[in-house]
């Protein structure tokens, strides 16, 4: 499932870069489920259900927006638990700092984008 792949990526570069950088986060989510991946080939061979891995909404929406060059590149009225997911290494990171409040409104905002998903964010 995306989300196990998501929170992978996310904890290679809190690694990497020592803190939370939300376009890292971008560039890793849309080079894991973005053109030329595994997940691009079952969208696009269709047929339901999908043969081989998959994605939710909010991927989808990222990766069309992305493409397209579409701001905000979230989904803003994605209701799916990922961006939650990718928040815990975030919030396991940051925990007892001034900034985890905002840190983690932009690991949700990535793919999910307003108050759909948090209402504080």
């Amino acid at each position: 499932m995306h989300s196990s792949l998501t929170s992978l990526y996310q904890h290679a570069l809190i690694v990497h870069c020592a803190g939370f950088d939300a376009s890292k986060l971008a560039d890793a989510i849309f080079a894991t489920f973005g053109p030329g991946t595994v997940y691009e080939k079952a969208r696009t061979e269709g047929g339901s259900p999908l043969k081989g891995p998959w994605t939710n909404h909010c991927i989808k929406i990222f990766v069309a927006n992305r493409e397209n060059g579409d701001k905000p590149e979230g989904d803003p009225n994605g209701k799916d638990p990922d961006g939650f997911c990718k928040a815990v290494a975030v919030t396991a990171l940051l925990a007892g700092k001034d900034n985890l409040a905002a840190k983690v409104t932009e690991c949700v905002n990535t793919c999910q984008v307003g108050k759909s998903v948090c209402s504080n964010c």
